[in-house]
């Protein structure tokens, strides 16, 4: 899918040092998830202070960002994708919002290799491995969104409540990523009915109380 890049990564910003003698070491990394701008109601840019870590020697400090998405002929591609499925980790209907109608469970599950145990790990220095490991989660979670995005799409909804996300390392095999919610479909309050079909508050807190 178009989407796929943006939504599974993350811009990043690292902040090196400078060495005289010996090579330049990177001090930290910044992340800034995209899924905000390209997202048809999001902000127009993400701005601020972001707090920037030196994980290997306890440092913390802060770097001053401002990320803009433009697109050509001012349309956006994604509006469109599953970059505009609303996820809300709460099982409660949003302020302002209705329900008109629960489609079911519906769940993702992605597995990676660990770059804690790949065969670079014996070499790379410790800030880098740990590097490694932070930025693939990142991506891990874009791609979880992502995928339970189009899910939601196709069964004509445009959000998931009750979702939640989480990581498991098992052990020396990787990292299992999961994710899981009721796929919904949410209307404006005073907008009109888009179908017939619609279902009563009280679905959603027994879809809720199932997970």
């Amino acid at each position: 899918h178009d989407d796929c890049n943006v939504q599974d990564h993350p811009v990043q910003l690292r902040v090196w040092d400078y060495d005289i003698v010996s090579a330049d070491d990177v001090i930290g990394m910044v992340i800034v998830d995209l899924n905000g701008l390209i997202d048809p109601d999001g902000p127009a840019q993400i701005q601020g202070w972001f707090p920037i870590f030196d994980t290997i020697r306890g440092l913390r400090g802060e770097l001053l960002v401002s990320v803009k998405v433009d697109f050509f002929g001012d349309v956006n591609p994604y509006k469109e994708s599953s970059a505009g499925i609303r996820l809300y980790s709460a099982s409660r209907i949003p302020v302002g919002l209705q329900l008109e109608e629960i489609r079911g469970f519906v769940e993702e599950l992605v597995v990676t290799q660990d770059p804690e145990y790949a065969w670079a790990d014996t070499f790379r220095t410790a800030r880098t491995s740990n590097e490694a490991r932070r930025l693939l989660l990142y991506k891990l979670s874009g791609q979880l969104r992502r995928q339970i995005g189009w899910k939601v799409l196709e069964l004509g909804c445009n959000a998931v409540l009750g979702y939640q996300q989480g990581f498991d390392l098992e052990g020396e095999g990787g990292i299992v990523a999961r994710c899981y919610g009721t796929a919904c479909k949410l209307r404006k309050d005073g907008e009109l009915f888009s179908s017939p079909t619609s279902a009563p508050a009280a679905l959603l807190a027994g879809a809720a109380g199932a997970h």
